[in-house]
């Protein structure tokens, strides 16, 4: 019975929508695994869309989650933004372990977790050292998704502007200048974001030879897949060319 299968599956998605801990979903007493749910989900709906929630109600008809609290929950909002794909509201339907991630929930109100205690943030314009041996390259304030525990949630961190090709050469030319400098944490916001920034801190950091480590510091592989299958895969061919020259290098 196939269309009994499908709405028998889809009622208790909707009945368990991002509960913590998950109720494991279940049809004549046979769990359904995880991945299978992501699949199913997907593949009644393969959009790939990046969407901004303002609105409590909003966020209920967009991911089928319903707030325990939805005056706390619009509070957060008020204060912090919400950015949504299309893949993290399949996964947060079933996986409340994803829900908790990205969705927002009244507890983020709580003072104790709104002390700021990073401390090396774009005191040099892109390039930030916090050790000897290691720099930071934030290549742009933008993310695709918010995650609910990152501190660039915050308004004074979203109202700074984000750094430009010349300013990546200007951060690479001061590299050169640190010889005791070993790896390079290429970060943001989402770096892979803004692609020419990216191409301009690969190809010149690969060139200075006391650097032995890029390191690409990226969630969107978990909440933006889509940009790595997006033109053929280009994006991820561009990526293991680079390490491929990495390796030469």
């Amino acid at each position: 019975d196939p269309d009994g299968f499908f709405k028998a599956v889809l009622n208790k998605i909707s009945h368990g929508a991002g509960q913590i801990p998950p109720r494991p979903i279940e049809i004549n007493h046979i769990p359904l695994p995880l991945l299978f749910l992501y699949w199913f989900l997907e593949t009644l709906d393969p959009s790939n869309h990046l969407i901004s929630v303002k609105k409590v109600d909003q966020l209920a008809k967009s991911t089928g989650v319903y707030p325990k609290d939805p005056v706390g929950v619009q509070q957060v909002m008020d204060a912090y933004p919400v950015r949504l794909s299309d893949h993290v509201i399949r996964q947060s339907r079933v996986s409340g372990a994803v829900a908790i991630q990205y969705l927002p929930f009244a507890e983020e109100l709580d003072p104790k977790g709104h002390t700021l205690t990073f401390d090396g943030h774009f005191k040099k314009g892109l390039l930030e050292q916090m050790y000897q041996n290691r720099v930071i390259f934030l290549l742009t304030m933008q993310c695709p998704v918010y995650c609910r525990f990152c501190f660039r949630k915050h308004k004074s961190f979203r109202r700074e502007k984000s750094p430009c090709v010349a300013d990546v050469i200007k951060a690479v030319d001061q590299v050169k200048n640190l010889p005791l400098v070993k790896e390079i944490l290429i970060t943001g916001g989402e770096p892979l974001l803004n692609r020419k920034n990216m191409e301009a801190a690969l190809e010149g950091l690969i060139k200075i030879d006391p650097v032995k480590t890029l390191r690409i510091a990226t969630r969107s592989i978990a909440y933006y897949p889509h940009l790595f299958l997006k033109d053929n895969r280009e994006y991820l061919r561009y990526l293991k060319s680079k390490q491929t020259d990495c390796l030469k290098q």
